[in-house]
């Protein structure tokens, strides 16, 4: 392999896309293309070759709208002076890709190499390019995740420390200062584990112990005390990280948040539940449980100890305890009456005698509850009460009512005669010669229900020969009701009924004490059995020694199957501890202890939260056990931890989105309340405390009574509202707001409006600018000189039409707006419709942009009028929309008819003209030669006339001969001149660079003696290298410069200056002199052929020069015009074509 095809082969494959260009302005001719510029240009590289580098480029130096063709050529140029590379630097290009026709985004590296021969001299460009638009838009892309990582901590409500291992801080967030109160330099300068409180010292040490021997583990720490700037302490929760290893942190990761008030909020709630517990444990009586068939006692509470005397222990389990301590009096009526009932599956209650430790006895009162399984009662829990104060009450009474001779009655049934003591006619309130029947005394019953109960009691009585004892409501005589206890004992002799006696007691205040005992002791039986609390008891040890039925629920377990040690349904939770903490002092001082929330762990291994209210059960000043109950709260936690984090959530989501609260208190004397952010939002400090007739004054005077109208109208009609307002802050800063908000009624009454407020400042800019553009948009869409309409690709519905769819297509927009009915509209002949329709379907399903475009396409709009349009379409198919556009081009049609004729008609006139031409030029150049011909023998013979005859001539003769001779040489300059005139423009003089510079001194040398004879002075600026035909263009300056040679003043030395300036298209040369001037009327005629301002004495010349000048000028597709005042000399202007 050669070394050229080496080169070759090297260039071809090179990584780099570049070029060679040639170094001729203006062109920079491609000469060579290496395959990966091909690929990026999208052509292949031998179409390539031998182009115009601005040919390919997608910008023109000529570019008015982007200035990347001018960089370019000014890059060729820096580098063909300079003789060094020139590296652009990174360029960003926004072009229409040649093959798809989409827009393409690049960013390129451009470079452009000279390549010299081996004398130095610049002979190619080589233009390498770079494509780095993926590192570009890689580099923004991590500018954005970092700017989004840096706001997301600077705007975080969690705060975040980073520290090497010996706790040496290097960075920490700005919610610090919120959170602990010190400036960024304050924090700098503290040492943070003295700021610990010295309690929880150990739980950080050993988190960052665990966070150091656990690189990237993230530990989660306890919550702790800090010490914050005004020498409170916060408590905060954190999450530390061990990133040393991580060369971009170096440091170890504190990620905390303060929590000071979910742990104050959870203190108090415990407090109020040991409240609670205190107040359950001033219920005075003894919760039990024992087995349904056999009265064995499981559960005993501490209780039995101070009212009976007896341990938990001595009754728990041990066969026969309970009946054997009831009075033998009441033992069997008890143990009958509680089997009979609970056999029945009742409910019951009883009052009994039962013996204390010390051998005395005592009233009770026996609550029980039958528990049933199966149907079957399986167990009984209940509550003894001691009512020996009241049963002493009774006795009393029943005393005084014996020493007052409580009424007597007695019945003879021979008499068939009822008789009342004094005291029962007390008690009926009757007159006392009152006489009773039976039946009127059965009359004084309250009710049927107690007729039946004294009938039915009495005619058992006498049917089984055995006492009675009712108690009764009844309504004396004189309407009053009261309660009486009556007892009867029948009397039989052989056998038969002969009398009835008994008594009459007064029982209203016993009654309705009883009444009362009884509902209390129901409410008490509903808070034990039917709360939604768990009861328990256990002992100094805490081996439980009483559960509620509620154990089921909450810990899975029945009763008698969870009498252990309570602690073994505690989990290993952090927080429990305080539960055992407050157990032990409260048995250790025999006070009650404050509420507080523990974690249990069910039989079925779930997890439930528990309050617990519980206080010391003493017996003779000696704690001997705890009674309490339990509150299931775990819904309440789970709720209180989600709130936690959405309010933490809600705060940062409403400080990113400058969402703030505020409400108006009507019950409260009008008191406003501005959250955080609603502060920030009117730029106040934050213990500023609004007063509503101050609000007023933050808002623009139109927003400020759209306010107040609204606000007023919320409290008067409860009319909520939804308003966009302009406020303006302390510091003069004007905002846009929403406020939204609604009222709170109470009773027809307005007592409180609560509300939002956004900043929606930047967002109203928007919307204010993106309203503005869509008005310009559509303003611009209207007036677009191309009809556009939009329509969906799946159905063809048009979505948008601008006017000038309508106005091409003539008809009315809603026949335009389906596929079928644009089609039997806009073309009307069925063969030409169905042949254009499919088409344009065909063109549309092949996906192609490039067939989705037509052209020459007939229409007839609804007056019947033919158009030629041309259309295209724009398929957006990710939206499922078509763009399509349409331009009437019929006069262009029309007139590119008339064209084709009128380029007919010329084509036939330049082939006449052409002929015509050949045959003027034939002629001149006949005429030029034949006219010299007798010239030159008339001159020749004069001046052979003059030698010869000259002594033999008078004056006069000599005169003629030399106007003769003269005339002859004016005619053939005039005939050179119509030669020249005729030549100039013709196709003889080859297109080259020409130095301007060095043609002026050409010219100068030409016309030396004219320059000397007139002393005349010529500079130029120093002048471009110009593209033209040297000859014509050396012609066109030395016309101008003679011309300005030779019409100067007399007596002033001609002084003549050359300058020019550049355009994008042309340049502009002025030749300015000093001469005569010319007179304003005649400026248009100099340029006209033959034309002459002056008589041929006065200056010579033929009126041929500055025609020629015109012609030159023109053929170079330039103009040439002249400014001068007479007297005041010229300047003659003519531009040339780059």
């Amino acid at each position: 392999m050669g070394s050229s095809d080496l080169y070759n082969s090297v260039f071809k494959r090179l990584p780099v896309p570049a070029l060679i260009l040639s170094v001729e302005e203006p062109a920079f001719t491609i000469q060579d293309v290496n395959e990966s510029f091909s690929d990026i240009v999208e052509s292949d590289h031998v179409r390539l070759i031998g182009k115009p580098f601005f040919d390919v480029f997608p910008f023109k130096p000529t570019d008015l709208k982007h200035s990347h063709g001018k960089k370019m050529l000014l890059s060729f140029r820096k580098v063909l002076q300079s003789g060094a590379e020139d590296c652009m630097g990174i360029q960003h290009y926004e072009y229409i890709s040649r093959t798809t026709g989409q827009a393409n985004s690049q960013f390129y590296e451009i470079t452009n190499i000279p390549l010299k021969d081996d004398s130095g001299i610049v002979i190619n460009i080589i233009h390498c390019v770079k494509n780095l638009t993926e590192l570009v838009l890689q580099k923004r892309r991590l500018e954005r995740s970092e700017n989004r990582f840096k706001n997301l901590v600077e705007n975080s409500g969690d705060a975040i420390f980073i520290y090497d291992r010996d706790i040496n801080l290097s960075y920490a967030s700005p919610a610090v200062q919120h959170i602990l109160g010190y400036s960024e330099d304050e924090i700098f300068e503290l040492n943070l584990l003295e700021a610990v409180h010295p309690e929880d010292l150990s739980g950080i040490n050993y988190s960052l112990k665990m966070s150091l021997e656990n690189p990237g583990m993230p530990i989660f720490v306890e919550p702790i005390r800090f010490e914050h700037k005004d020498g409170t302490y916060r408590w905060l929760e954190s999450t530390i990280t061990n990133l040393l290893n991580n060369p971009s942190i170096n440091g170890i990761v504190d990620n905390f948040r303060d929590v000071t008030d979910r742990i104050e909020a959870t203190n108090e709630v415990q407090q109020t539940k040991d409240r609670l517990e205190e107040i359950i444990q001033t219920v005075d009586g003894i919760l039990w449980e024992a087995n349904a068939d056999d009265f064995v006692f499981t559960y005993v509470s501490p209780q039995s100890r101070e009212i009976l005397g007896y341990t938990p222990e001595e009754w728990i389990g041990v066969e026969g305890f309970w009946s054997s301590k009831i009075h033998p009096d009441d033992r069997n009526f008890a143990v009958n009456y509680c089997h009979s009932e609970t056999l029945k599956e009742k409910n019951h209650a009883l009052e009994y005698r039962m013996k204390k430790a010390d051998g005395n006895y005592i009233w009770m009162r026996y609550l029980v509850t039958v528990v049933k399984e199966n149907d079957k009662p399986v167990s009984l829990r209940g509550l003894m009460l001691d009512i020996t104060p009241r049963k002493e009450l009774e006795l009393q009474l029943e005393q005084a009512y014996e020493i007052a001779k409580i009424g007597n009655w007695s019945y003879s049934v021979e008499d068939d005669e009822l008789v009342w003591s004094e005291f029962v006619k007390e008690i009926f309130e009757v007159e006392p010669d009152y006489k009773p029947g039976t039946e009127p005394v059965l009359d004084f019953c309250f009710n049927d229900s107690y007729r039946k109960q004294l009938e039915e009691a009495v005619n058992e009585a006498v049917e089984n020969n055995h006492p009675y004892d009712v108690e009764i409501k009844i309504k004396t005589a004189k309407g009053t009701e009261k309660w009486v206890r009556t007892m009867g004992i029948p009397e039989f002799k052989d056998g038969i009924l002969i009398k009835v006696f008994g008594n009459t007691q007064d029982i209203t205040k016993r009654k309705m004490a009883q009444l009362n005992l009884i509902e209390t002791e129901q409410k008490l039986r509903d808070i034990v059995e039917h709360s939604t609390n768990l009861f328990y008891s256990h002992d100094t040890e805490g081996i439980l020694s009483y559960l509620s039925p509620q154990s089921v629920e909450f810990l899975g377990y029945k009763p008698e199957e969870a009498m252990r040690r309570w602690t073994d349904f505690i989990t290993d939770h952090p927080k429990n501890e305080i539960g055992f903490q407050n157990t032990q002092k409260a048995i250790e001082t025999g006070k009650a202890q404050p509420p507080y929330e523990i974690q249990l762990k069910r039989k079925d291994g779930s997890i439930i939260w528990a309050a617990v209210n519980e206080a010391p059960f003493l017996k003779d000043g000696r704690v001997v056990g705890m009674v309490g109950s339990l509150t299931d709260v775990t819904e309440r936690k789970i709720f209180e931890e989600r709130l936690i984090d959405a309010n933490k959530k809600l705060t940062a989501t409403q400080k990113i989105a400058k969402l703030g609260s505020w409400e108006v208190d009507l019950e409260n004397n009008n008191h406003v309340f501005w959250s955080e952010v609603t502060k920030t939002i009117f730029g106040v400090d934050e213990d500023y405390q609004p007063a509503l007739e101050n609000c007023f004054n933050f808002f623009e005077t139109e927003s400020r009574q759209q306010f107040q109208d609204a606000l007023y109208n919320a409290m008067d009609n409860g009319r909520p509202f939804d308003l966009e307002l302009e406020v303006i802050t302390p510091a003069g800063i004007k905002k846009w707001i929403r406020c939204i908000a609604e009222a709170e009624f109470q009773k027809n009454k307005c007592v409180k409006i609560v509300g939002s407020i956004q900043d929606i400042t930047e967002k109203k800019a928007s919307s204010i600018e993106l309203e503005k553009r869509n008005q310009f948009i559509e303003a611009t869409l209207n007036n677009l000189p191309i009809g556009i309409a939009v329509n969906t690709i799946n159905d063809g519905i048009a979505t948008l039409f601008n006017k000038k769819f309508i106005e091409i297509y003539g008809w009315p927009e809603e026949k335009l707006k389906s596929i079928d009915s644009f089609f039997k509209h806009v073309f009307p002949n069925p063969e030409y419709r169905n042949r254009i329709k499919n088409q344009v379907i065909s063109d549309l399903s092949s996906g192609d942009p490039e067939k989705m475009q037509w052209s020459s396409i007939e229409i007839t709009t609804q007056s019947g009028e033919k158009r030629i349009i041309n259309a295209k379409n724009i398929p957006l198919f990710g939206q499922n929309l078509m763009i399509s556009t349409v331009l009437d081009v019929t006069k262009e049609k029309k007139a590119e008819n008339e064209l084709i004729q009128l380029n007919e008609d010329l084509e036939k006139h330049a082939r006449e003209l052409a002929i015509s031409n050949a045959e003027l030029e034939q002629f001149a150049y006949v005429a030029s030669h034949d006219l010299q011909e007798p010239l030159r023998m008339v001159n020749s013979f004069l001046t052979q006339l003059e030698k010869k005859y000259s002594d033999q001539l008078d004056d006069k003769a000599k005169q003629y001969i030399h106007y003769a001779v003269d005339g002859a040489k004016r005619m053939r300059q005039i005939i050179l001149d119509l030669l020249n005139y005729s030549r100039v423009g013709k196709k003889t003089h080859m297109q080259k660079e020409i130095n301007l510079n060095r043609l002026l001194d050409e010219i100068t040398v030409l016309e030396r003696s004219a320059i000397k004879e007139t002393d005349a002075s010529i500079t130029w600026d120093k002048l471009p290298v110009i593209h033209g035909a040297e000859t014509p263009i050396q012609q066109l300056f030395q016309n101008l410069i003679n011309n300005a040679l030779k019409y100067h003043k007399p007596g002033v030395p001609p002084a003549i200056h050359i300058s020019y300036k550049e355009f994008a298209e042309k340049w502009h040369f002025t030749i300015k002199d000093n001469g005569i001037g010319i007179d304003e009327q005649y400026r248009e005629n100099i340029f006209t052929i033959f034309q002459r301002l002056h008589t041929q004495d006065e200056y010579a010349g033929t009126g041929i020069g500055l025609a020629i000048a015109k012609k030159i000028v023109e053929n170079h597709d330039g103009t040439i015009w002249v400014d001068s005042k007479e007297g005041k000399g010229s300047s003659f202007h003519f531009t040339i074509k780059k």
